[in-house]
């Protein structure tokens, strides 16, 4: 994974890949992906059984930071928001 400026908006991205389609990467937001990845770290389980995507979403919400995923009518709300941040950070 490699961070670096968006030559257009001035922002650091980072590359993520999709383990559903091989060798297919996109660039996102390194911010909100890094504040992303410290929630998530946050509220997974050290130990097994682990949690439902369902849990996740519940916990994920309410320690997402309001300034970076707000709720957007365009993204069906804050969970849908939030729901395409974390699938993006936990594979």
């Amino acid at each position: 994974m490699t961070s670096r400026k968006s030559a257009t908006s001035g922002e650091e991205s980072v590359v993520v890949g999709n383990p559903n389609v091989p060798n297919y990467r996109s660039k996102v937001n390194a911010r909100k992906y890094y504040s992303m990845k410290k929630v998530l770290l946050k509220v997974f389980p050290i130990d097994v059984p682990g949690i439902t995507r369902s849990e996740m979403m519940e916990k994920v919400a309410s320690w997402a930071p309001k300034d970076l995923f707000p709720a957007r009518p365009t993204c069906g709300g804050r969970r849908a928001c939030n729901s395409i941040w974390s699938r993006s950070v936990s594979w």
